[in-house]
């Protein structure tokens, strides 16, 4: 995770703990999202990302899908226990796209 953190970041961290576990029966994915603190590196542009931001709980751009959403406000929860989740919706409904 760190190596993967430094690739699309530019950032070297530390895990502090696991904020969640999310389902994704859709996809027959697990999404495991940690909570971390920068020890080095620089906030920039990398081979895998065009652009990163640091971004205030209550300026999150409105265009972040709903289940990332989620994510963050549940690592701002500070829960000790993990929490557990079932995100349902895809991708395609998240951003408007579904035909239904």
């Amino acid at each position: 995770m760190r190596r993967e953190e430094r690739e699309e970041t530019g950032l070297e961290v530390e895990v502090e703990r696991l904020v969640g576990v999310y389902s994704k029966p859709q996809k027959q994915e697990v999404v495991l999202t940690f909570r971390c603190h920068i020890t080095g590196g620089t906030l920039q542009p990398t081979e895998e990302t065009s652009e990163s931001r640091f971004f205030s709980p209550d300026a999150i751009p409105a265009n972040t899908l709903p289940k990332h959403r989620q994510r963050i406000e549940d690592a701002l929860l500070n829960q000790c226990a993990a929490i557990i989740r079932a995100q349902r919706s895809s991708t395609e409904e998240d951003q408007g796209l579904s035909k239904n």
